[in-house]
């Protein structure tokens, strides 16, 4: 015998379908947010990751140009040291004194004159250029020195922006590191000067004939720059 439904049942059947529908129709809405959420992280985990890479990247950028700057950098010093060492055996060969050299003035080439305490800039010069010493000549030597009246300044990199110590700024030409900076000459991040002092053994005495060379390397521009030095003795060593 079947029982007739209660009239009663059907509000409590239709609240029930209604609960279920919501209830999908909340779990899909949170299932958006949710999937929403994940990709805000997602992003903001990978913009940090990206901007590591980057500042790794820059990084990597600076340190191999600052390993540049400091091979180049240490070949000039050993030039400009090598330079005066080899002008002095030169001198010895040609049964000169060690210390003779072609140095001129910024204004143009001077006599022939001794190495003495001051500024000088050094270079390798295969002009034609000769210079007599008595009844001698200098020829053939490839090493030019302009002696520098400008006095170096204690923050390098006013050597970038003072136009009076624009002779130090080194360039390249067609046989490498100058400092004529003239013509097609590329102008470089580079100056560099050679000191010779004489030798002190004690305060206000001096060793006859021997001289501390000190070679300086700038690296830089207007707005930064660093100084590399090179020092070593000098000397007549066949005395």
């Amino acid at each position: 015998m079947k029982m007739a439904r209660s009239s009663r049942d059907a509000p409590a059947k239709s609240s029930f379908l209604d609960n279920k529908i919501r209830m999908k129709i909340l779990r899909l809405t949170w299932k958006k947010a949710f999937t929403l959420v994940e990709m805000l992280l997602g992003i903001t985990v990978f913009s940090i990751g990206l901007v590591g890479i980057s500042l790794l990247f820059q990084t990597a950028v600076d340190t191999a140009s600052y390993a540049r700057h400091e091979v180049i950098a240490s070949n000039l010093l050993r030039e400009q040291i090598e330079l005066i060492k080899n002008l002095r055996d030169s001198n010895w060969r040609s049964y000169r004194p060690w210390n003779i050299a072609r140095i001129s003035s910024p204004w143009g080439w001077a006599e022939t004159t001794e190495i003495v305490p001051g500024i000088y800039l050094v270079e390798n010069d295969f002009s034609s250029e000769i210079a007599e010493y008595a009844s001698d000549t200098l020829s053939n030597i490839p090493v030019k020195m302009t002696s520098m009246k400008t006095p170096i300044p204690t923050d390098v990199k006013m050597i970038f922006s003072d136009p009076n110590l624009s002779s130090l700024l080194l360039c390249v030409g067609e046989s490498g590191y100058t400092h004529d900076c003239s013509g097609e000459n590329e102008k470089t991040q580079y100056a560099s000067y050679l000191e010779v002092a004489p030798l002190e053994y004690m305060e206000g005495s001096d060793v006859d004939g021997w001289y501390m060379l000190t070679a300086h390397v700038i690296v830089g521009n207007a707005n930064s720059a660093r100084d590399y030095d090179l020092k070593t003795l000098i000397t007549d060593w066949k005395k």
